[in-house]
């Protein structure tokens, strides 16, 4: 499993979406200012792609990056979506 933070400082809720070798997938909506700790299961070859979809309909997907099962990982969601910030 891993475990994904999240930390919305955007004024809109979004939605996030996971990509990999298949369509991407919603894996959870975060409401406006807020925090959560979502955990899913990722294959170990295949590079994760994060999208971030806010409710006005602005997306921003973030580069992809390749990660293992265990790992703990943190999403801010940015008031400017293209300063979002990915990392472990």
């Amino acid at each position: 499993m891993v475990v994904l933070a999240l930390e919305n400082r955007n004024a809109s809720e979004a939605r996030i979406f996971l990509r990999g070798d298949a369509p991407r997938k919603e894996l959870t909506r975060i409401m406006s200012e807020s925090v959560d700790v979502v955990t899913f299961r990722w294959s170990t070859g295949v590079p994760l792609v994060v999208e971030v979809e806010l409710v006005t309909g602005e997306r921003y997907r973030l580069p992809p990056r390749h990660i293992r099962s265990g790992e703990q990982l943190r999403l801010i969601i940015a008031p400017d979506l293209r300063r979002s910030d990915f990392a472990r």
